[in-house]
């Protein structure tokens, strides 16, 4: 039966434009062609004798090149209410037009705990929102149980993030980044896209250990 719509193309603004649009961003795997998964820190912190607000991230870009993963990490931090527009606007630029796999620095262990990831997802619209540099292309609200993290972070040798002081969860911010997108291989990956896509993290981590350190 036709619809009266084969062959036609796709009007902008139709679901079926949008559908297109959408799986256009996706390459051959179902893996998202630009993607970055995120941690989004923020509260009151003591250092020294005073109390300061602290905002911190940390992202790790995944972008399919030429069908090969590479591999971005950043991690900004500041205690100065100056700075914090700017280390914000930096995200949000780093999340234009990409998929974002949203963690939380909070332990998930029993289903009450699934607040700490609405909680982390409004906050983190609003603060896009607010800083108009441009939507997302998707948003996934990641919760997954903090025994599978903990388990990953040993498997791929990553330093234990169940943190829940707020100066050493900025700390961790970036190694919970990268804990976020395993976390999101795991459970939206075929096994041997997981297994193509660990194998090229690994040689990453390799590269990344095997530079000097700065002085």
């Amino acid at each position: 039966m036709n619809d009266g719509t084969q062959g036609r193309p796709y009007r902008r603004g139709s679901l079926r434009h949008d559908f297109a649009a959408r799986s256009a961003r996706h390459g051959r795997r179902g893996h998202p062609l630009n993607l970055v998964a995120t941690v989004l820190v923020e509260g009151t912190s003591t250092f020294g004798d005073s109390d300061h607000h602290l905002t911190c991230f940390g992202a790790f870009e995944v972008d399919i090149v030429d069908d090969e993963p590479v591999f971005t990490c950043h991690h900004r931090s500041t205690i100065e209410d100056a700075d914090r527009l700017d280390l914000l606007g930096e995200l949000g630029s780093l999340c234009t037009d990409r998929h974002v796999v949203l963690g939380s620095a909070d332990a998930y262990e029993t289903f009450w705990d699934r607040r700490h990831i609405l909680r982390d997802g409004l906050t983190y619209i609003d603060t896009i929102a607010a800083l108009e540099t441009g939507e997302p292309s998707g948003l996934t609200l990641l919760g997954t149980p903090e025994s599978t993290m903990i388990e990953l972070a040993s498997s791929f040798e990553l330093p234990n993030c169940y943190q829940t002081d707020l100066s050493r969860q900025a700390r961790f911010a970036a190694v919970r980044a990268q804990l976020t997108w395993l976390a999101y291989i795991t459970t939206r990956a075929s096994r041997s896209e997981a297994r193509s896509l660990f194998a090229a993290y690994r040689a990453y981590q390799a590269i990344e250990r095997a530079k000097p350190l700065p002085f």
